[in-house]
């Protein structure tokens, strides 16, 4: 999973390769970057999730 701005830029500290893969049937699982947990901008700041998937389906989706 990565976060990028509007413009298509990649939040620092939040791109592919930073994040800790989700590997295998999960529920509620928290996506995390090298120890951050947070999407690294402002609150209310519009951001686009990526995620790149290999034989996955998301079917839920949430946000706390």
């Amino acid at each position: 999973v990565a976060i990028s701005r509007l413009d298509g830029s990649f939040v620092e500290g939040r791109d592919f390769h930073d994040a800790v893969p989700l590997v295998g049937d999960l529920f509620r699982a928290p996506v995390t970057w090298r120890g951050h947990d947070d999407l690294g901008v402002a609150e209310g700041e519009p951001v686009i999730i990526r995620f790149l998937m290999e034989r996955a389906t998301i079917y839920y989706l949430d946000f706390a």
